[in-house]
């Protein structure tokens, strides 16, 4: 494998939950087994997904996020000031919706004892026995625009950036105890900037300003980018949405893609370009920084088929139209399971899906 540094093959980090996990969390869920024993089976599963990834040659691997039901409700959860509260459901392409919660800003957000640092201390302990890295894999700060705003809130923040304000501090906190933990590769997962190239309505549904929003996503993500130490690599993903395999937006993007490509402090970016759903590579062109890589997300996570090999090696080539291909990399467009109901298909064609990355990046980088 050739992806050790830069990583050529990639993927953006939740996978599906086994049957045994599926079953230890209903369990948990109905008081028969305790925290303990829960979390003991987490780490049993764990510790198989990640002997797998090694066997493909993966050598960043995550958790596949087993510990989380969705992969931003748990992490906001795990602050002080933030709860999970009952909400309207989100509703994806051909109407599916998720459950009805959401969070909601309780109280002063801090970073307390965040639960994802132990968490990863134990991740990490497992990874090194298969001598892997583990990449962890959290919500990017501008989805705390995805809560819902109450009364309380209105008492404690008198407006949006106030709320930015805290939620920066609070992962500028977070990342030199990641880091102290072992992390040296931190992964951003970012749905927020839907609204500016689809018609999502998110900014319009929480009364959010369009330029100040930009304005805040924009610093936000580089402030906490340039909290991690230099050698700790970072991962921003733009995502459209995955649940049960269907989307949530669509739009290319173009709109914002100075900002995206040209003005984010990444090592890498991580872009969802599955289908048509993304627009062509043109905004590529503005990716001019030094040392950042494009990571494609070419090969679907939402279905179980195979993409024709050959095809996916033209994309990439096409790619190289606006980006050098010594500034590009290959994964999934998105995560197998960001909740824990997981996308429509199997593991063997989870596993197939990611030794199919892997065989595509030796082919096009070398092996």
């Amino acid at each position: 494998m050739t992806n050790h540094l830069p990583i050529r093959a990639d993927h953006v980090g939740s996978l599906l939950r086994t049957q045994s996990l599926k079953d230890a969390r209903a369990r948990h869920a109905a008081g028969e087994i305790t925290d303990a024993e829960l979390t003991n089976i987490e780490n049993i599963e764990i510790e198989k997904i990640i002997a797998k990834q090694a066997e493909l040659g993966l050598d960043v691997v995550t958790d596949g996020e087993f510990r989380r039901a969705w992969y931003y409700l748990d992490f906001f959860t795990a602050c002080e000031g933030i709860d999970r509260v009952e909400s309207r459901p989100l509703v994806f392409h051909n109407n599916v919706e998720t459950d009805a919660i959401n969070f909601s800003i309780t109280g002063k957000i801090n970073l307390g004892e965040h639960r994802f640092i132990e968490e990863f201390k134990a991740t990490n302990e497992i990874a090194k026995k298969y001598g892997v890295e583990v990449k962890l894999t959290i919500p990017s700060p501008n989805l705390i625009t995805y809560r819902d705003v109450t009364e309380t809130e209105r008492e404690l923040y008198a407006n949006e950036e106030a709320v930015f304000d805290d939620i920066i501090k609070m992962y500028k906190e977070l990342i030199p105890k990641l880091y102290e933990a072992g992390c040296r590769h931190l992964h951003f997962d970012d749905t927020a900037w839907n609204s500016f190239f689809s018609d999502f309505g998110l900014l319009e549904v929480k009364g959010i300003d369009r330029e100040l929003a930009l304005r805040l996503f924009k610093y936000a993500t580089n402030e906490i980018l340039a909290a991690a130490p230099e050698d700790m690599k970072t991962y921003v993903h733009i995502c459209r949405g995955n649940y049960k395999s269907e989307h949530l937006t669509e739009g290319s993007y173009g709109p914002i893609a100075e900002v995206l490509f040209g003005q984010l402090d990444y090592d890498y970016l991580m872009v969802e370009y599955d289908d048509e759903r993304s627009g062509d590579f043109e905004p590529l062109k503005y990716a001019t920084k030094e040392n950042q890589i494009i990571t494609l997300g070419l090969i679907s996570s939402k279905k179980g088929k195979l993409e024709d090999q050959d095809s996916i090696v033209d994309r990439i080539h096409e790619a190289t139209k606006y980006v050098d291909l010594d500034k590009l990399a290959l994964s999934p467009q998105c995560g197998f399971a960001s909740t824990e109901e997981g996308n429509v298909l199997t593991e063997k064609e989870q596993w197939n899906k990611l030794q199919h990355v892997v065989t595509i990046a030796d082919r096009v980088w070398g092996s």
